[in-house]
C-alpha cells in the first residue's frame, strides 16, 4: 500500500511538472488512470510524456491489482480463520458422539 501511495505522488509530481498541471490535478490524473477508469478530462500532451504514462498506466495498473488482490486475501483469510475457531471450538466429546448416533447402534454410519 505504501508502494503504491509512493508512485501515485511521484506520478503527480512528474505530470503536474511537465504538464503545467496543480499538484491535485496530477493526482487525480494519476489516480484516475491507474485505476483504469480514466475520464479524458485530463491527458498528457507530449509525445514523451504520452511515452510515460503509457509505462505508467502499465505499472500502475500492475500494482493497483496486486493490492487488491493483497486485501482480498487478507479479508478470505480472516474469514477463514474465523470458520476455522467456530468449527474447533465445538469439540467432539461423548455427549455430541451420542446425539450424532440417532439409530443408538453405538457406531456412527455415513447416513448420520
Amino acid at each position: 500500500l505504501t508502494k503504491i501511495v509512493l508512485f501515485l505522488l511521484s506520478g503527480a509530481f512528474f505530470f503536474s511538472y511537465f504538464e503545467g498541471w496543480t499538484f491535485l490535478e496530477g493526482l487525480y490524473f494519476c489516480t484516475v488512470t491507474i485505476t483504469s477508469v480514466g475520464y479524458g478530462d485530463l491527458t498528457p500532451s507530449g509525445e514523451y510524456i504520452k511515452m510515460v504514462c503509457t509505462l505508467y498506466v502499465f505499472i500502475g495498473v500492475i500494482m493497483t491489482s496486486n493490492v487488491i488482490g493483497q486485501v482480498t486475501k487478507q479479508i478470505v483469510d480472516s474469514r477463514l480463520r474465523a470458520e476455522r475457531e467456530r468449527f474447533y471450538a465445538k469439540a467432539l466429546t461423548l455427549e455430541r458422539l451420542i446425539a450424532i448416533d440417532k439409530d443408538g447402534s453405538g457406531a456412527i454410519s455415513g447416513a448420520e
